[in-house]
């Protein structure tokens, strides 16, 4: 089974990192969601992870096409 990074925030805003097992990203975003996450970003583990930049923007802001296809969706 695929694994997934994701950073997320917690019901008190903050940020909450880590790898989660799951068959899709489409799955993989609905655990977290029920367990009250709020998806910043997600990609394959096995990915270059997201890096800050050099004017010190949140690695939030950098995520994979399939994170920006989500959000589309809820949108």
């Amino acid at each position: 089974m695929p694994r997934f990074r994701y950073q997320a925030l917690n019901a008190q805003q903050q940020p909450v990192a880590g790898e989660i097992s799951a068959a899709n990203v489409a799955q993989a975003v609905a655990q977290l969601e029920s367990s009250g996450l709020e998806v910043q970003s997600i990609q394959l583990a096995d990915a270059a992870p997201a890096v800050r930049t050099s004017r010190g923007e949140s690695p939030f802001a950098t995520s994979g096409p399939t994170a920006l296809q989500l959000h589309m969706r809820r949108v």
